[in-house]
């Protein structure tokens, strides 16, 4: 028996692994960032058709489309395929504050860490 999650665009029958319906996901994804179809198909080099018809299962993206996609969606492919694993995206999210923690200045980061402190426990000042 086929059953349907909603939440991440996948049907999965008993005993199989979850299939990710990428023209559900690849528009959820659109749409969350805010953009037109037409927006992507510019920003890709395609017809805003070409968009209409992946996201409305009719054909599907190469590979290579796909990772760029991926890329102006700013996700991995993973993310675009359903597939990203919870711890993955933890330590995926906790990469990406490094990443941008580690381009602030020294009196930025102080200031940070003193911040973070004071929301794990107010009454510290």
């Amino acid at each position: 028996m086929a059953e349907r999650d909603e939440n991440q665009n996948t049907v999965q029958k008993e005993g199989t692994p979850a299939v990710v319906n990428l023209a559900d996901r690849s528009r959820e994804i659109r749409t969350q960032l805010g953009l037109s179809q037409s927006d992507v198909a510019k920003a890709l080099n395609v017809t805003r058709g070409f968009i209409s018809n992946v996201e409305n299962g009719r054909v599907s993206m190469s590979m290579r489309m796909m990772t760029y996609y991926a890329r102006l969606m700013h996700c991995s492919l993973d993310e675009l395929a359903g597939l990203t694993d919870k711890s993955y995206y933890s330590t995926a999210l906790d990469h990406a504050l490094m990443t941008e923690i580690s381009k602030l200045s020294i009196e930025d980061k102080q200031r940070l860490l003193q911040d973070l402190r004071h929301r794990q426990d107010p009454a510290k000042k």
